[in-house]
């Protein structure tokens, strides 16, 4: 998005809404983007279906405005994994908008659905343990996916691929491959991976 100041952002996302007849998230980026503070959030809430706040700031204090803000009136995410058990169980959230479910799960293993289920029964040890069980994948996801690459920042998901990728991205290097295989395969993943494949998945 091209909008340099709160009104350009609110007469995008206004433009938007009044042409669909579905609801929409606005999707703060302050580190890539035109920042959606406190003040804007308020504003943007009062666009009809206008249902989510997706947070894609790292820090803290820029989640904790928006909720105060609009908390009552609009459904708060931070798109990120690692404090979703807090933000679940203390801050409240209701919806994680984020990728990392998709990355650190396979058929059969299901953790952050497990600890996200413990938690809203009341078991917060179990919730608490399975949450901890993640760090690995964690620490894995943290270089490869949000670190590898920088100082540009985050890594095209395409530039991750076994296979050749199209310009402008690059392809990793085979080191590069061979090292994130390692790292993966000691988190026990890719074993998950294989003892949960079909016959049928394995002939394809």
């Amino acid at each position: 998005m091209g909008a340099k100041s709160d009104d350009g952002v609110y007469e995008f996302y206004r433009f938007i809404a009044e042409r669909v007849d579905i609801g929409i998230v606005l999707f703060n980026i302050p580190t890539l983007y035109y920042p959606i503070g406190e003040h804007l959030t308020k504003r943007l809430a009062t666009i009809p279906n206008s249902c989510g706040f997706k947070q894609g700031g790292p820090q803290p204090a820029g989640t904790i405005l928006p909720r105060e803000a609009v908390g009552k009136e609009l459904v708060v995410s931070v798109a990120d994994e690692t404090p979703w058990l807090y933000n679940l169980s203390v801050m409240g959230d209701q919806s994680l908008l984020n990728y990392c479910p998709h990355l650190y799960q396979v058929p059969g293993y299901l953790p952050v659905r497990d600890y996200t289920q413990a938690a809203l029964a009341g078991d917060m040890k179990r919730a608490t343990d399975i949450s901890r069980s993640l760090n690995a994948l964690r620490a894995v996801h943290a270089k490869w996916i949000t670190g590898y690459g920088k100082p540009t920042g985050r890594v095209p998901s395409a530039e991750l691929k076994y296979c050749p990728v199209r310009s402008p991205c690059t392809e990793m290097t085979d080191e590069d491959k061979e090292q994130l295989r390692t790292e993966l395969e000691a988190t026990g993943l890719l074993k998950k991976v294989a003892l949960n494949r079909t016959p049928a998945r394995q002939a394809a």
